[in-house]
């Protein structure tokens, strides 16, 4: 099934649910935008993700695009150790001309200690029409159900803008200011990027202690943090690579 097909066999007010439910912008842990806000703004949202839907399911895909597939889990959140429990849903896509050859092989994602590397990309910034052409693995389908699938996609390309024209012109922005910084030479360090900044001079004397003294508190937990990270990592890993491996063994 490719996303396409996905979008066009999907019921729209479960998209909906699913995508409240994964979206930050309107969980309890947005603290910036108040609850009239959230409140006020969730009719334009419901049109904004049934028009995508729609758009995904009547447009042309792209049939020169390479064949893709779309991988889709539901991850704990290494970088939380005071919350283990908390998951987010995490996606890539692979290029299959880069698993057939290697599928037999000990091959790795994150890290090059196995027999190949098999690599995999972020989508958010693809086209609609050659997206629509990408394969949904299936093993994401039976454990999340299209809905929620649809959900999360959407969720990863509206980073970009609401609408197929919108994603596009600021993909084709960025991408023209990379140029032309790269062209310019014009390129910051973090420690540059810091000092233009200047952020401890909107610092109040509480905010600045408070920050040291945060800073000194993951100084001592840092190696608790990597263990835990280092886990987490290795678990995700070994989830993905057999995903990978079952998908294609199937095909």
């Amino acid at each position: 099934m490719n996303i396409k097909e996905l979008m066009a066999g999907v019921d729209v007010t479960r998209v909906i649910d699913a995508f409240l439910l994964m979206d930050f912008s309107f969980s309890a842990s947005n603290y910036e935008n108040t609850f009239l806000e959230k409140y006020e703004a969730l009719p334009n949202l419901k049109k904004v993700i049934e028009d995508n839907i729609h758009l995904f399911a009547e447009c042309k895909p792209n049939m020169d695009t390479n064949p893709c597939t779309i991988f889709i889990f539901y991850n704990l959140d290494g970088d939380d150790y005071g919350n283990k429990n908390k998951k987010s849903f995490a996606s890539f896509v692979v290029e299959d001309e880069d698993v057939f050859p290697i599928l037999d092989k000990d091959f790795h994602m994150f890290d090059d200690k196995g027999e190949a590397t098999l690599p995999y990309y972020s989508y958010d910034n693809v086209s609609m029409n050659e997206m629509a052409n990408y394969a949904i693995a299936k093993s994401s389908i039976e454990k999340f159900g299209k809905e929620v699938c649809a959900a999360h996609i959407l969720s990863e390309i509206f980073f970009w803008g609401l609408y197929p024209e919108d994603r596009e012109n600021k993909v084709k922005a960025l991408e023209e200011r990379v140029q032309r910084s790269m062209d310019e030479k014009n390129l910051y360090t973090e420690k540059e990027v810091h000092e233009l900044l200047d952020e401890d001079f909107y610092m109040s004397d509480d905010e600045k202690l408070y920050y040291e003294e945060k800073q000194k508190f993951e100084e001592k937990t840092k190696g608790v943090i990597n263990r835990y990270v280092a886990k987490i990592n290795d678990e995700i890993h070994e989830e993905y690579i057999h995903a990978v491996r079952q998908e294609y063994s199937s095909r």
